[in-house]
């Protein structure tokens, strides 16, 4: 959510709008924005109820003259809503999952960055007309990433021929551990697997004992955090994204940058990200045995693979760039602003 919003907010101030960050000060996304030379309001926004944000947000928006105020998630959209009320600032919300409706009802548009976020919130009444759904755009990728050979020389995956990626927290609805038994289940030795992300989460923990306990150390590799994930994307031929709950998956959109295709769970948002026999393979959601499955069909068949890369990468730019979110996001600041 932190990166999208980032990516939201350059975008708009590269096309001529002026934005400001409202959130707590000691966040990466506050030190991005200052690196940015982003307006930074420091906002703590403790629990649902901190008063005192809520009214230096509101004073803020007042002195600064705002049209909107932008919420992400529930928390952000509650101290959005009450700071637009007091100030007379049209509010708009970003709801980022398929698990959290409450608080988005106060805000005169609602963005659902999947179709799958917007059925999700109809069916737990929020009336249609307000909702509008906006693909999250991410950067494109391919103009930083390394070659294949490079990228896998830096990750020290050069002596393996088949090369998958993870690129995820570390909790458990992103399913680190149906990849690890679909690894186990592939029985390849010439396959490694890259986990990016802090695996010092207590989930991460658990994979690394489940890693320990299946014997497979030399084919699973844990990289931390990363922030040239442009590199793992590189290195690998396939990316996993075993998930059992996605809105919609910024990392199966980043692949897509950069032409990699996924093998991915069909659940939530994921089909909208990952068009099935196109861009990459979707399976059942806690099916290791179906992922072990559809991962050996693919690594054998390479012209498949290589038709995969150039749709991935055609759907990107067709669907996820930023310009195109921007320009999305802009209409809906009009269409609230205007009865405001």
């Amino acid at each position: 959510m932190e990166r999208h919003a980032l990516n939201l907010m350059t975008s708009l101030a590269e096309a001529g709008q002026t934005v400001s960050y409202a959130g707590p000060g000691d966040s990466w996304l506050a030190e991005q924005c200052h690196a940015r030379h982003i307006t930074h309001l420091d906002l703590g926004m403790h629990g649902m109820a901190d008063l005192g944000s809520m009214l230096r947000l509101a004073r803020f928006l007042r002195r600064w003259q705002a049209d909107v105020v932008h919420g992400h998630s529930q928390r952000g959209t509650h101290y959005a809503v009450w700071s637009g009320r007091l100030s007379g600032c049209a509010t708009v919300a970003t709801a980022h999952s398929t698990n959290a409706y409450r608080r988005f009802n106060g805000a005169r548009r609602v963005i659902c960055v999947s179709d799958a976020v917007r059925d999700f919130l109809i069916g737990h009444g929020l009336p249609p007309a307000k909702l509008r759904r906006i693909y999250s755009g991410v950067d494109d990728l391919s103009v930083r990433a390394p070659t294949r050979d490079e990228a896998r020389s830096r990750l020290g995956a050069t002596g393996h021929p088949h090369v998958l990626g993870l690129v995820a927290r570390f909790e458990r609805d992103k399913g680190h551990d149906v990849a690890v038994d679909a690894i186990r289940r592939l029985a390849r030795k010439d396959t490694l697997l890259l986990l990016a992300g802090d695996h010092s989460t207590k989930y991460g923990q658990e994979i690394l004992r489940q890693v320990g306990e299946f014997g497979l150390s030399d084919q699973i590799r844990f990289l931390g955090q990363r922030s040239d994930v442009e590199t793992v994307y590189a290195a690998c031929d396939l990316l996993l994204a075993p998930s059992r709950r996605e809105a919609l998956s910024l990392s199966l959109i980043e692949a897509a940058s950069v032409g990699l295709p996924a093998v991915a769970s069909r659940v939530g948002g994921i089909p909208e990200a990952v068009e099935d026999g196109v861009t990459g393979v979707l399976v059942p959601p806690e099916d290791s045995a179906a992922l072990a499955a559809t991962i050996r069909s693919l690594l054998e068949q390479p012209a498949l693979r290589a038709n995969m890369r150039l749709a991935a990468r055609q759907r990107y730019l067709k669907l996820f760039g930023l310009a195109a979110m921007c320009d999305a996001v802009v209409q809906v600041y009009r269409e609230a602003a205007s009865g405001a």
